[in-house]
Formats: C-alpha cells, sequence, structure tokens
C-alpha cells in the first residue's frame, strides 16, 4: 500500500508543478487589456503576480498588489484607451506586444496616441514583468515642451496643484487633469 500512495502523492506533485497546457498568454494579455480598457480593478490584480516589475529603460517599478491598484487608478483617471497592435509569441512564458495608448494626458502632451513595444513574462500564469523595448510613436520634443509649459504656467498661477507631473495616485491624476484644464482655458 505504501508504494501505491508514494505513487498517488509523485504524480499528484508532478501535475501541481507541469505547467497548464491551458495557459495561453496571448489570451493573459488580451484579458489584462481588456480589463485595463474596462477599468476592472479587480479583473486586473487577478492576471498580474503578487510582484509586479515594470522596466523601462533604466527605471525599475516593483508594484506590489495595493501599490499597482493605486497606480492603477491614477491611469483610470485620464480615461485610457489601450489597443494591441501586434503580438508575437518569443517561448512559453514571453511575449512581444505593440501597444497603442490613447488618453488626456498622452493627447495633450503628444498630440496623439503613444505606440512603443513591451516584452511580457509570465510566471506561475499571470503576468509578472514588463520590459520596455521601443517607442515607435512618441514626440519627445513635443511632449517635453508641453510639459515644461504647463509646469511653468501651474508654478506661476495655481502653486496649489504643484507636483502633480510626479504624483500618480489618484489625487495627483486630478491635480494633472485640473491643472491641463486650466492651461487650456489660459491659452484659449
Amino acid at each position: 500500500m505504501k508504494p501505491y500512495f508514494l505513487s498517488l502523492c509523485v504524480i499528484a506533485f508532478l501535475s501541481c508543478t507541469q505547467p497548464s497546457d491551458s495557459f495561453r498568454p496571448g489570451d493573459l494579455v488580451n484579458d489584462y487589456y481588456e480589463s485595463l480598457n474596462e477599468g476592472d480593478v479587480a479583473k486586473t490584480l487577478k492576471l498580474v503576480s503578487d510582484t509586479l516589475i515594470n522596466i523601462q529603460g533604466p527605471d525599475t517599478a516593483i508594484y506590489t498588489s495595493g501599490s499597482y491598484r493605486k497606480w492603477l487608478a491614477w491611469d483610470r483617471s485620464f480615461k485610457p484607451s489601450y489597443k494591441i497592435v501586434s503580438s508575437e509569441k518569443i517561448d512559453d512564458n514571453t511575449i512581444l506586444l505593440t501597444i497603442e495608448k490613447q488618453d488626456v494626458r498622452i493627447q495633450f502632451l503628444n498630440e496623439e496616441p503613444t505606440v512603443y513595444r513591451e516584452k511580457y513574462y509570465f510566471k506561475n500564469g499571470k503576468l509578472d514583468r514588463i520590459v520596455s523595448q521601443e517607442y515607435l510613436v512618441f514626440n519627445d520634443s513635443i511632449w517635453i515642451t508641453k510639459r515644461g509649459l504647463l509646469t511653468s504656467f501651474i508654478e506661476e498661477n495655481h502653486p496649489e496643484l504643484s507636483g502633480f507631473i510626479f504624483d500618480q495616485t489618484a489625487a495627483g491624476a486630478q491635480k494633472y487633469l485640473d491643472a491641463i484644464k486650466y492651461y487650456e482655458q489660459k491659452t484659449k
């Protein structure tokens, strides 16, 4: 009886450690972006690891579910729209996506949607790491100029909104939206 029990334990262990045939990175990223477009934070958080790593050039952000929830609230405030332009499977746990993103902040600073490539890495059937590869559409000179004009205008005319540019919380997003609104009212 002991060898039979031991065999069952080994089979159970192996079935738990084998990758699931039902896991498809393409389906997960489609669900992820669908949840972002719908503003479904609970669904988004179910799709990502307890610690999500986002690497953009020299900058690395490590999100817990709590800090990612705050970032999602910030992002959602700008009414984003994400579109997967292309998808390429690298291996069973890595996919390369080209994404188009539009929102109020991007429209103001970039004057058109941004388009970028990122690698998505998965671990245990969840999104674990996002690594920026390159921007295909990003108007750097326009972005920097408009951001400078906006922050200077706010410092001079609405100092109560100072710091909005770095505050990635829902309250910071509201200040950012107010800053854009005041700036656009002044320049019309």
